[in-house]
C-alpha cells in the first residue's frame, strides 16, 4: 500500500526564493515521491493559483480568504475528501492552520508539525503576549493534538517546553541535495572574500552584528572584503553600513537566484551567518555544499556539525568583537590555505549528515511513523 503524504504550509513550495519554507518543503516532496510515497502540498497563497517551478509532486493552490480564521470552499472540499495517512504543517502561528486541523480530526487524520524556528524563544520575543495569547486560545490545540513536533536542533524547544513531553519531539535536520554539490573555485584573489546570502532581516539575521564585526574587524587590520546577498531591509542594512564609512568593503548586491547566486557564492572564500535565531538555514548548507567554510551561531542549529567535521567556526557569543577574532582567524586560515581542507570537511559534512534521501528516511520512519512506503 502507497502511503500519502499531504504537506500544507502558507506559499507556492517555490524553491527559488529567499523563503527556506518553501525550499524544504519542494526538496523533501521530491525526495519523499522518488522513494515511492503519494505526496501532495497543499499551498495556501495570496496571489495567483498559479505555479512557476518544475516539480515532482502534486501541488495544489488554494485562496487565503481575508477572514485568516476560514479556508475556501475548495480547500474545505479537499480536506474532507483526502485519504492522506499523514498532513504536514510547515511553519507556525498560521490561523488558517488551526481550521484544517479541526476538519482533520474529524476525519481522524493525523499530523505532525514542523516550526521551523518559530517557537524558539528568540522569534517568540517578537510580538510576545499577542503570540502567547494566540497560542493559548488556538495553537495549543495543533500542539496538543499532533502525532509529533519535528525540531531541527534542540534550541528550537522555547514555548514548546511547557507544554510538550520529551518524547514528542524527532530532532531531524534540513537537508541538502547532494546532486546540486557545485564546487567552490579554487583562489582568484589575494585577499580574502567573506559573504552572506539570504533573507536580508537586520535583527533576525545578526546583520547589524556582522556589520558592526566587520568593522572591528577591518579596524584591527583585516583584509577581506565582504558580499551580502538577498532581499529585505536592503536600505536599513546600507545605512549601518555608510554610517561605520564601510562603503568600499562591503557589497550589498542586493537579491539573486538560480545559477547567478550558485556563481556569486562560489567565489566566496567563507559563509558567514550570524543569525539571532534560527531553524537551519539553508544557505549555510548550500554554501558548505560548495566547500566553502563556515562561520556560524549555535543559534542555527548547526554548530554541533560544524565542530565534528571541522567545516569552519562556531561562535561561542553572538557578538561583534567574537565575529571580528573569528574573521581573523579565516584570514589566517585563507593566507595559509588552510581553508581548503576545511572547504572539503564542509563538503562532506553535507553529504555525511544533511542529503535528502538521508533526512527524508528519518522523516518517515522517526517523525511519521509509517515504515517503507509500499
Amino acid at each position: 500500500m502507497i502511503m500519502k503524504v499531504v504537506h500544507v504550509l502558507a506559499g507556492k513550495a517555490n524553491p527559488e526564493t529567499m523563503n527556506g519554507v518553501n525550499k524544504v518543503v519542494h526538496h523533501l516532496s521530491e525526495e519523499q515521491t522518488n522513494n515511492g510515497l503519494d505526496v501532495e502540498v497543499w499551498g495556501l497563497t495570496k496571489s495567483s493559483l498559479t505555479s512557476v517551478h518544475s516539480h515532482n509532486y502534486k501541488l495544489k493552490l488554494f485562496s487565503m480568504m481575508r477572514t485568516r480564521f476560514s479556508i475556501s470552499p475548495e480547500l474545505t472540499a479537499e480536506i474532507e475528501a483526502s485519504n492522506a495517512d499523514i498532513v504536514h504543517f510547515h511553519s507556525v502561528f498560521i490561523p488558517e492552520f488551526f481550521v484544517i486541523a479541526k476538519l482533520l480530526s474529524k476525519n481522524k487524520t493525523p499530523w505532525v508539525i514542523t516550526p521551523h524556528s518559530g517557537y524558539s524563544t528568540e522569534s517568540i520575543a517578537h510580538n510576545y503576549l499577542l503570540k502567547v495569547m494566540y497560542f493559548r486560545v488556538f495553537e495549543k490545540y495543533l500542539i496538543k493534538n499532533s502525532r509529533a513536533i519535528h525540531l531541527l536542533g534542540i534550541r528550537e524547544k522555547g514555548l514548546l517546553s511547557k507544554h510538550c513531553d520529551d518524547n514528542k519531539f524527532v530532532i531531524i535536520p534540513n537537508g541538502h541535495n547532494v546532486c546540486e554539490l557545485v564546487d567552490h573555485i579554487e583562489k582568484r584573489s589575494e585577499l580574502p572574500l567573506f559573504g552572506f546570502c539570504g533573507r536580508l532581516s537586520i535583527r533576525h539575521k545578526g546583520l547589524d552584528l556582522l556589520c558592526l564585526g566587520f568593522a572591528e574587524y577591518v579596524q584591527s587590520g583585516g583584509k577581506g572584503n565582504l558580499r551580502i546577498i538577498g532581499g529585505g531591509e536592503v536600505e536599513q542594512l546600507k545605512a549601518i553600513i555608510n554610517e561605520l564609512g564601510l562603503e568600499s568593503r562591503i557589497d550589498v548586491m542586493g537579491p539573486l537566484f538560480g545559477t547567478k547566486k550558485v556563481e556569486s557564492i562560489r567565489h566566496m572564500d567563507a559563509f558567514i551567518h550570524t543569525s539571532r535565531w534560527e531553524g537551519i538555514p539553508m544557505a549555510v548548507l548550500e554554501a558548505a555544499s560548495m566547500k566553502i567554510p563556515v562561520l556560524i551561531t549555535e543559534e542555527t542549529n548547526l554548530g554541533s556539525y560544524v565542530r565534528r567535521h571541522n567545516a569552519g567556526y562556531v561562535l561561542k557569543d553572538n557578538s561583534a568583537h567574537n565575529i571580528s577574532d573569528a574573521l581573523h582567524k579565516l584570514e589566517d586560515d585563507f593566507v595559509h590555505k588552510r581553508i581548503y581542507p576545511m572547504g572539503e570537511n564542509a563538503k562532506s559534512m553535507i553529504i555525511n549528515d544533511f542529503s535528502w534521501s538521508f533526512v527524508e528516511a528519518q522523516v518517515r520512519h522517526d517523525l511519521y511513523n509509517l515504515g517503507d512506503s509500499s
